[in-house]
């Protein structure tokens, strides 16, 4: 066997002083942290433009869910981070010192608070909108089946559009969590809390509207699709208590420019059903949503 071995150095007293500082390196390397970078969050001074931000974005927001509704194409990406980003600034308001200790740091910080879940409410309504937008393909041919009494049509587009619903509903009631969490009290202007109460009101209303959209699809999906073309095209048809049941929650006057094909799907299942609530001739009025205006400008 071939001994490997390190010759032996005879250091005497120089040994004393390498060690030390290996030692010292030792000690450095195991208890080194970087130095944090200078602190480049929120500053005071930018407080100002962030608050007209965030409710410049909230109102932003709001449009392009109204318009993805309505069949335009939504690319929100960068809206939705930039929310994000001022939602996240706004928060660090606590942690400024030049807020505390005084009436007008408190006023200010509670401000930045409600501004923050404002921020944070238009980044989910924008992330909802993109969701609503890539549904726009699946939400046409599923319309165009209740329609036209293809409902072989519409149950292929009904598991996708299901999907981007659920998410798309998902976001909205993730925004307006934020936006209860809003003091309106704490808004800076008149113009602001005008902006927060129609954003509320907006997409409280666009929730009713996609929620009687998944509702649809998910009873065409369950229904059987010939009993459906039957019913559309006048004749006798039978359904089970599970779609009558689900039919039932379809509300055609909570479902915007979509009232018509949802009215329609409605009356299709309890045209022929004599015990239902609401059923029988006259009840189930087809007709056009009323639909909702554009918000106003920017404040």
């Amino acid at each position: 066997m071939v001994k490997i071995g390190f010759p032996r150095v005879n250091l005497g007293n120089a040994a004393l002083p390498i060690l030390a500082l290996l030692l010292l390196a030792l000690l450095a390397l195991t208890y080194y942290t970087p130095p944090k970078p200078a602190y480049a969050g929120l500053e005071v001074k930018d407080l100002p433009n962030l608050l007209v931000e965030a409710m410049q974005g909230l109102n932003h927001s709001t449009r392009l869910l109204s318009s993805a509704v309505s069949g335009s194409r939504a690319n929100a990406s960068d809206h939705v981070r930039r929310m994000e980003t001022v939602a996240a600034l706004l928060s660090d308001a606590d942690e400024l010192p030049e807020l505390r200790d005084s009436e007008l740091g408190e006023q200010l910080r509670k401000a930045a608070a409600s501004y923050a879940h404002a921020a944070s409410a238009a980044a989910r309504i924008a992330s909802a909108a993109e969701g609503v937008s890539a549904a726009s393909y699946e939400l046409r041919e599923f319309l165009e089946g209740v329609r036209r009494c293809d409902f072989l049509k519409a149950r292929e587009s009904a598991p996708a559009l299901q999907r981007w619903l659920r998410e798309a509903l998902a976001d909205v009631g993730k925004a307006l969590t934020h936006l209860a969490e809003v003091d309106e009290e704490a808004l800076l202007s008149d113009g602001h809390k005008e902006v927060y109460y129609r954003a509320a009101e907006h997409v409280s209303r666009i929730a009713k509207v996609l929620g009687n959209l998944l509702a649809a699809a998910e009873l065409v999906q369950l229904a059987n699709a010939s009993a459906l073309e039957e019913a559309c095209l006048g004749r006798p048809a039978h359904f089970g208590p599970d779609a009558v049941e689900m039919s039932l929650r379809l509300k055609p006057s909570e479902s915007g420019e979509f009232g018509y094909e949802i009215a329609l799907l409605k009356s299709y299942v309890l045209g022929g059903c004599e015990r239902c609530p609401g059923s029988g001739p006259g009840q189930q009025g087809v007709g056009g949503g009323a639909g909702w205006g554009e918000p106003q400008g920017d404040d």
